[in-house]
């Protein structure tokens, strides 16, 4: 059931929003590494060691981790890099217009999530404790 789910919000993120590439590269990242959303924020591109397929992970209290990822995320945070210049220390996810995320990015994300997928608005609004939809 978990994988079927996981496969559902992954399909919502990448067939709805104004940036579906953003929004699924976020989840692959979350899912293939756990980090917490201030290490995937806090990642730049000189965290990234393709060739051992390494990123470093900066993350609450001070927690620095070299994590293993797949060769396929390794190339996409690359190509996002890139494609959204992002260079050196900069912080590597960005919008298409240059700009980096922030937190509010995830908060839409699960909002526009669970307007379509109505498991995840019920999950939401329990532990958030508010009603999300419009």
């Amino acid at each position: 059931m978990a994988d079927t789910r996981l496969a559902e919000i992954n399909a919502v993120a990448a067939s709805t929003g104004d940036d579906p590439a953003l929004d699924s590269l976020l989840l692959r990242l979350h899912t293939e590494t756990a980090c917490r959303r201030g290490g995937a924020l806090a990642l730049r591109p000189i965290d990234l060691d393709p060739e051992q397929c390494l990123i470093l992970l900066r993350e609450k209290g001070d927690t620095v981790r070299w994590q293993p990822v797949s060769p396929t995320l390794m190339r996409h945070l690359q190509s996002h890099a890139e494609d959204r210049h992002a260079t050196g220390e900069g912080q590597l996810l960005r919008y298409r217009n240059g700009q980096p995320i922030t937190y509010r990015r995830y908060d839409h994300l699960w909002v526009r999530i669970g307007e379509h997928l109505q498991w995840v608005y019920v999950q939401r609004s329990v532990r958030t404790g508010c009603d999300t939809r419009r």
